[in-house]
């Protein structure tokens, strides 16, 4: 039997054929096939996440944001987890709450643009970010959410629209 690869020591120039050629073919092709499926599974993970979040995190988002629409801002405040009341007082959230929702105006359409959970110390938690359409200009509107017993609540709920800068200045700077 006839070996085709060359020792280390002899003439490359004797060599019958290139037997790397096409093994660097393959690992090249394979390389390739390995970076599409990877991309595929990661398109599959994000819209599968995407959906998750909105399904665990959605009810609890809507209900609050209802409650800010109805005007129902005490409503709103009763979704909100102990870690949000402790973190901020009643009257504090109506009064922001409502000052938001005024300069904003009632939202037209919100889609899902970011999620993110996890589990910690103090057990399940998450976030969820919609990109939000309201009457009176874009924003988004972020939830952090904690899991309790066996729903989520509300812990902190934050706008961003450049149409707030200035109210939050105002108020922020009123306050003692």
């Amino acid at each position: 039997m006839e070996n085709s690869y060359s020792t280390p020591t002899s003439d490359v120039s004797n060599s019958k054929g290139k037997p790397w050629g096409k093994w660097i073919g393959f690992g090249c092709l394979g390389a390739v096939a390995l970076m599409l499926l990877m991309g595929m599974s990661c398109y599959f993970m994000v819209s599968g996440a995407m959906k998750v979040g909105e399904k665990e995190f959605g009810p609890v988002c809507s209900q609050y944001l209802a409650k800010l629409e109805s005007k129902d801002f005490a409503g709103a405040y009763s979704l909100m987890g102990q870690g949000g009341r402790n973190a901020f007082p009643e009257e504090k959230h109506n009064k922001l709450m409502k000052g938001i929702t005024e300069k904003l105006g009632p939202i037209e359409s919100k889609t899902v643009q970011f999620v993110q959970t996890g589990v910690d110390q103090t057990g399940r938690w998450g976030r969820i970010t919609y990109a939000t359409k309201f009457r009176n200009g874009s924003g988004t509107i972020r939830f952090e959410l904690r899991k309790t017993t066996d729903e989520y609540q509300v812990v902190g709920v934050f706008f961003q629209s450049p149409l707030l800068t200035d109210y939050v200045n105002e108020t922020l700077s009123k306050e003692p």
